[in-house]
């Protein structure tokens, strides 16, 4: 065995065919880059050596010469003679075990694709092992900077001299510079110009990229370090990590996922080069035209992790290796859920009470996604999942919180980038009721769209919309169903909601959906007084009402009997779950910045949770309820287009009524606001994150 050993390193030695340019990333102990998300990226600790170039296509044929004559872990993908569009750099002849390889003419200096993250892996295991020749075996491409025997969980070594750069290496070299963070890896905060041939020397540096047309409609990858005028690389003197192909990165993301960064010749000009885009792409396994890699070492003086830069690797190198890859801190999150479903069906069909019961006619569920309780628990999975959002930052629940009535706290909804949209998430509490049939554009049927502006023509459309926003979730259906696909659960949920495993946008937004119409709220106070007494008449003193709260119903309600004059606030919120029939213009502004549905109105939320939805209004505008009523008290705006509920005497040409309410009368309506809490669906557990064990 020892001599076996010899052999293998004398061999390592004296091979070497692929010769690698480095540059060294100083700045040991750096901040990370809290712009865009927390706890943000690009802390590094220690020293470290990332290729200059990214990985080429006569590098990686090199590779396939020494250990793929025979291809037991298809390091060689098919694709690379030709794929899409030709793009292919890499050719192979002859039969197993004799394979041979060859670079396709003027695609040496190309960045090599089709590639895997266990292809990268393994190049970076033979990097490791000094370059030797024969199968791919432990001393070749199986072991090395990596044990592949470990499979999805693998990790790097202590000792890894030639390793994938982690996420946060690959997002130093690409944008850290001198105590600032870039926001594009050409030391600008403007996106590069996408031309060919590449710029000399540019404001904001050029690079290859899609934007409208190709750069290289020859290739479409360009030679690496062709962009290499002034600033077109990045901090430390890196090339092409802004466009050419998307890199791999090391880092183990949520459900066995790896990272890629960079951005390629095939994305838009808005995805991938900022340093907002953590693009999570999927499985490790997949290789696709548009993925590559560049490799990452230790500095050549310790030949492995030297964090302090002493030329020794002892035990305090070994501390920072752990708390540099997680390792030893707990899993990614998965979800914990009852062994027996929770009964959504139940809940929202033989446990309603009548008043709810009674609501057929504004029910927008659709014939083909009734609520099962299969399909609402992967919705709820699903709701509360930041996967759903391209670099993990946000969820559904983010905006949407259980205890503020799955509404948002902040005036403004915030997205994956951290940045502000430009309203307030709606409260989804009795989503599943909304209009009349009267009043749809299709006559018998409820109004079933969804957002302020109504633009989501079904709940089903709204989360498809969410899920690909540029501002929300900036997600690729493509992609969250290869990630989704991916995790150890998901395959089995959507199994249980449809029959079978197939994970698709559709299915993604029926549960979504599904989930969403079970947050059906009935257990407030203003609820018992409806069961012990009926809609049009409920019992307020059986279900404990005080003086103030029953003050504030007359003042909310029109009733015959009403000891004071109303407010009419049932004028639009309607029924049993407080809902309107159509967008309102309330008469925010004389003239509306937001044109919400058309004309400045808004479709209007149910009051149910009212008081844990704080701040209201589509912009967020209104920080208390007192603020809400003393504005259509006395601050509704005369628009042309105010609704005629808020106008004198119901007038469609009237002007906006106006009324003087007392402290003590605000005081009521807030107090009977307050009956409309449900503490059971704000705390229950059928609604709850599923990640949080």
């Amino acid at each position: 065995m020892f001599v076996r050993w010899i052999a293998i390193l004398l061999l390592a030695g004296s091979t070497h065919a692929v010769e690698m340019e480095w540059v060294t990333v100083g700045d040991a102990g750096n901040p990370p880059d809290k712009r865009f998300a927390e706890p943000g990226y690009g802390n590094v600790d220690y020293l470290f050596q990332i290729g200059k170039y990214e990985v080429t296509n006569a590098q990686y044929a090199e590779f396939l010469n020494a250990v793929a004559a025979d291809d037991p872990n298809a390091l060689y993908n098919e694709e690379m003679a030709g794929g899409w569009h030709d793009i292919g750099g890499i050719t192979r002849t002859g039969s197993s075990g004799n394979y041979a390889y060859s670079v396709r003419p003027n695609r040496g200096r190309r960045p090599v694709n089709y590639v895997g993250w266990f292809d990268a892996l393994r190049f970076a295991n033979w990097m490791h092992n000094g370059q030797p020749t024969g199968p791919q075996d432990a001393t070749t491409t199986e072991n090395g900077a990596y044990d592949l025997s470990q499979e999805d969980g693998v990790v790097r070594k202590f000792r890894a001299r030639v390793f994938l750069p982690t996420e946060n290496e690959w997002y130093k070299a690409a944008y850290y510079d001198k105590g600032q963070y870039w926001s594009y890896p050409t030391q600008s905060h403007e996106k590069p110009t996408p031309e060919f041939p590449p710029g000399a020397d540019m404001t904001n540096g050029s690079a290859n990229y899609y934007s409208g047309r190709w750069v290289d409609p020859l290739y479409y990858t360009t030679e690496v370090g062709a962009y290499g005028g002034k600033p077109s690389r990045g901090p430390y003197g890196t090339f092409d990590q802004g466009g050419n192909v998307w890199e791999w990165n090391e880092t183990l993301l949520i459900g066995g996922f790896r990272g890629v960064r960079g951005g390629s010749f095939h994305s838009a000009n808005y995805l991938g080069l900022h340093a907002v885009y953590a693009y999570y792409f999927g499985p490790p396994r997949v290789s696709y035209y548009y993925l590559g890699f560049r490799v990452a070492r230790a500095r050549e003086r310790s030949g492995g992790f030297d964090s302090d830069a002493d030329g020794d690797i002892d035990l305090s190198d070994f501390a920072a290796f752990q708390r540099a890859f997680g390792l030893g801190t707990p899993g990614h999150r998965t979800p914990t859920l009852p062994d027996t479903p929770f009964d959504y069906v139940a809940y929202t069909s033989s446990k309603l009470p009548e008043h709810y019961a009674a609501l057929g006619a504004i029910d927008n569920t659709p014939p083909d996604n009734p609520i099962t309780n299969e399909g609402a628990t992967l919705g709820r999975v699903l709701f509360h999942d930041e996967r759903l959002s391209v670099n993990h930052a946000v969820s559904c629940s983010s905006c949407h919180q259980q205890s503020r009535g799955f509404s948002d706290s902040r005036r403004f909804s915030v997205g994956f980038q951290g940045k502000k949209t430009r309203r307030n998430a709606m409260s989804l509490t009795n989503a599943k009721y909304y209009g009349s049939p009267a009043t749809d554009t299709r006559p018998g049927e409820p109004r079933p769209f969804a957002y302020w502006d109504e633009r989501a023509e079904s709940l089903e459309a709204q989360h498809l919309q969410v899920i690909q926003s540029p501002h929300e979730m900036g997600m690729t259906l493509p992609a969250l169903e290869v990630k989704l696909a991916g995790t150890s659960f998901y395959p089995g949920l959507f199994e249980a909601a449809f029959g079978d495993d197939r994970i698709t946008g559709e299915r993604i937004s029926k549960a979504l959906a599904q989930f969403v119409r079970s947050m059906v709220s009935y257990q407030s106070k203003y609820d018992r007084a409806l069961v012990l007494g009926s809609t049009d008449q409920p019992d307020l003193d059986a279900a404990g009402f005080s003086n103030q709260e029953k003050l504030g119903y007359h003042l909310f309600t029109q009733h015959p009997a009403n000891p004071v004059k109303t407010m009419a606030c049932d004028d639009c919120h309607k029924t049993a779950a407080q809902v309107a029939e159509e967008p309102t213009n309330t008469g925010l502004d004389l003239v509306p910045l937001d044109q919400g549905a058309a004309l400045g109105a808004f479709k209007v939320p149910s009051l149910r949770n009212v008081a844990l939805t704080a701040p209201y209004m589509h912009d967020g505008r209104f920080a208390t309820l007192q603020d809400v009523i003393r504005f259509y008290a006395t601050g509704v705006q005369n628009d042309a287009n105010l609704s005629r509920f808020l106008r004198e005497n119901n007038d469609p040409d009237g002007p906006a009524e106006r009324r003087e309410l007392s402290d003590e009368e605000i005081e009521a309506l807030v107090a009977f606001l307050y009956t409309l809490t449900d503490d059971t669906f704000s705390t229950a557990a059928q609604f709850s994150d599923p990640f949080q064990n």
